[in-house]
This record gives C-alpha cells, sequence and structure tokens, in this order.
C-alpha cells in the first residue's frame, strides 16, 4: 500500500481530560471529527464495521473522521485525554495507515498531558506542533518494518496485547503465511521470532504502565496478556532485572534524588 505520510490539521477543535461513568454509545454512529484518545483509567470495548477493540489503560485510540462505530464500557469509571481535530482532507488521517488501537509507548502519557496543558495555556502553535510530533511518533513506530507482513502482524500484536491465548498460529493465520516463513521474516525484519517480538512489546507495555498509572500490578498483567501475577512478576524481572513493584518504586526514588 502507498501511504501519504503528511498530513495538515486545519483546527484544534478541543483537547479535554475526562472522567466520566456515563459514556456509551449503543448505536454505531460515525465520528464528527479525527481524535486521538489515550486512557488513563478503566476500559471500552467498540465495535467497529470489521472489527471488535477494547482499549484499556495506557492504549491510544487513533480515530479517522466519519469512522463508524459503537461502544461499551466494560469498567464503570473511565479516564482519557481526547484531542479533537480537523485536517485538510477528511481522509488525511486515515491515509496514514496508522492502526485504530495500539499500546502506548512509554512517554505516551507525558506527551498527551504536555499537548492538554499548551491547550490549556492557549499555546496553540506549540500545541500543534506537538500534535504532529506524536503522530510522527506513531507512524514511525507503525512503519519501522519494511515488509508489510511483518508490520501487519505487529499491529494484531499491539492490539491484542491482553489476550493470553495470542499464539503463532493465530499470527500465521492473521497473516496469510506458514510459521516458518513468518519466522523468517520476523527475524530478518526485527532479528527475533514473533514469539520474542510479542514478549518485547508485553514487556515495554507493562513498564508504561508501571509508570504512567496507579493500576495494580495484578490489573497490569492482564492488561499485558499474562495469566498470572507470578508468571508476569518472573518474566519482568528476568527481562529488566527488577520486580515490577521493584522499577514502580524505584521510579519514586529516583525522582526524589536531588
Amino acid at each position: 500500500m502507498d501511504l501519504n505520510h503528511d498530513l495538515c490539521i486545519t483546527k484544534i477543535l478541543t483537547i479535554y481530560d475526562l472522567t466520566t461513568a456515563t459514556w456509551f454509545r449503543p448505536k454505531p454512529m460515525p465520528r464528527y471529527t479525527n481524535a486521538l484518545v489515550y486512557f488513563l483509567k478503566g476500559s471500552i470495548t467498540y465495535s467497529f464495521e470489521s472489527e471488535t477493540l477494547t482499549a484499556k489503560c495506557g492504549d491510544v485510540m487513533i480515530l479517522p473522521k466519519n469512522i463508524v462505530y459503537s461502544g461499551l464500557r466494560v469498567c464503570e469509571i473511565n479516564r482519557f485525554i481526547v484531542i479533537d481535530f480537523e485536517t485538510a482532507a477528511e481522509h488525511e488521517l486515515r491515509s496514514l495507515g496508522l492502526p485504530i488501537l495500539f499500546p502506548g509507548f512509554p512517554d505516551t502519557s507525558r506527551r498527551f498531558r504536555e499537548i492538554l496543558r499548551l491547550w490549556e495555556e492557549n499555546n496553540l502553535l506549540l500545541c500543534r506542533s506537538q500534535i504532529y510530533a506524536l503522530l510522527s511518533s506513531f507512524h514511525a513506530n507503525t512503519h519501522a518494518t519494511t515488509d508489510p507482513r511483518v508490520a501487519n502482524t505487529i499491529t494484531i500484536m499491539k492490539q491484542r496485547i491482553g489476550d493470553p491465548d495470542l499464539s503463532l498460529h493465530d499470527l500465521c493465520h492473521f497473516s496469510g503465511l506458514s510459521a516458518s516463513h513468518l519466522r523468517r521474516l520476523f527475524h530478518q525484519e526485527t532479528g527475533l521470532s514473533p514469539h520474542q517480538y510479542l514478549d518485547k512489546l508485553r514487556i515495554t507495555h507493562a513498564r508504561h504502565l508501571l509508570i504512567n498509572s496507579d493500576s495494580s500490578i495484578g490489573e497490569i498483567a492482564e492488561f499485558c496478556g499474562y495469566r498470572s501475577v507470578y508468571y508476569f512478576s518472573r518474566d519482568f524481572k528476568d527481562k529488566t532485572g527488577r520486580s515490577p513493584s521493584e522499577f514502580r518504586s524505584g521510579l519514586y526514588i529516583d525522582q526524589n534524588k536531588d
């Protein structure tokens, strides 16, 4: 697919931090404008024309203008930062080829909060530049591999990162490749096997949630696709050298140093 790597934001409509216990979208409706949504708390299941996705703490939703969807909250309380904006042409956000849902990066929370701060200070020029930078980082991460089959498989991994049953068989089904072919392509593109790459994504997402959310370690284990806190804690320590609780408490120690 020939992707358009450009986008022109003509107007930022609003940016807000919303905590709600009443959000629902019972019938499929088109979205009135483009949106970037970062989940700070809770979980919502969205139904689109061709797929159903569940966004949770730490996830980013990219919703192009006029995309049709319905939604049902999974948690009673949800909190998210929303950036609503218009582009010069209706399909510019869609043309970037970004997934609708993927886990945030380690700095995603900071980026969204900074954009919100700039909006509240009415610093629109810098606010717009930071949205461009955010979109650029999403695009670079999404299209980091040259083989579209590997890129599409990574998108599936990100969208289903919380599914402990996601298997090589599933990935082969989505990519249309045999297991041996998919392993070979992944190793050529990333230097890792599909399983190793998925494990890396899960640890990265766990680090992000430990840094940027107040979710419990048990909740983070579930969000990242682990069947138990015990296995998550053991795997996290194997990969990072610290347990999740040590990693989280170490952040506060580091931040309080002179």
